[in-house]
């Protein structure tokens, strides 16, 4: 009868500790590149999404970026390292969604999929529906998914008091465009609950009660003039505000 026993030279050996912490700098290493991947992946897929419903994205270095460039707290070392050519191009490599451009874009179905699928990007600060197929029921979705908006532009479309109303209290929201739409003096008391708006442009609407939104918030700019906005100068004053390096994606 064969002899199964293990003979103490057949024992498992134990890992020296290098050998384990080599294991644990490759399983971390695997671990970052599947999350890197899985990333990268996810903003290609929204960019790709957007791009064949019509409309257009703007992306840029990740806003941790910009606090190490350019915070006085920084320490010169790290500094240096952030801005050098490596820096800039580490930082390229994790490419963070900041505008969703909708302009023109004529199917209400395609401006609701562009929505849902930009959603999951908690960055986005700009929405642009500009003469877009935009709807009162869309500006639901732009309320609970976009938190951190701080711009939004649904001049020439047919939004309506309904829509606006969806925006009541919006935290975040401070540029909002308006012009040539449906909204009446029914919105007023909608655009006095929104705490941070900075700049309301209202122009060829019905609206009369211009002097009850000056009063509810002095700070907001009121334009009842048009305004003629060019593709490039959105992006462009975006980029600004988020203080984005210097040639880093800033289109030309």
């Amino acid at each position: 009868m064969m002899n199964t026993s293990k003979t103490p030279s057949e024992a498992p050996r134990e890992l020296t500790v290098k050998q384990r912490i080599f294991r644990c700098f490759t399983v971390l290493m695997l671990g970052n590149a599947i999350i890197f991947i899985g990333y990268r992946f996810t903003v290609w897929h929204t960019e790709w999404t957007i791009n064949r419903l019509g409309g257009q994205t703007v992306t840029g270095s990740p806003p941790g970026y910009s606090d190490l460039a350019y915070s006085s707290k920084t320490p010169g070392s790290i500094r240096a390292v952030v801005c050098s050519r490596f820096g800039r191009w580490l930082g390229s490599q994790f490419p963070v969604i900041y505008v969703v451009d909708l302009r023109r874009v004529s199917a209400p179905d395609s401006i609701a999929k562009a929505l849902h699928v930009a959603a999951g990007h908690k960055h986005v600060n700009e929405l642009v529906l500009y003469k877009s197929a935009v709807q009162d029921e869309h500006l639901s979705i732009i309320a609970a998914a976009f938190p951190g908006l701080r711009c939004l532009k649904i001049n020439e479309t047919s939004v309506g008091d309904s829509g606006i109303a969806q925006l009541v209290r919006h935290k975040t929201l401070t540029h909002l465009n308006v012009q040539r739409t449906a909204v009446t003096d029914m919105s007023v008391s909608s655009f006095c609950t929104m705490p941070r708006l900075m700049e309301l442009n209202i122009g060829e609407t019905s609206i009369t009660s211009i002097e009850d939104l000056r009063r509810a918030n002095p700070r907001c700019i009121i334009t009842t003039e048009l305004t003629t906005l060019k593709r490039t100068t959105d992006k462009q004053r975006t980029f600004r505000k988020i203080v984005m390096p210097k040639n880093d994606g800033v289109p030309q």
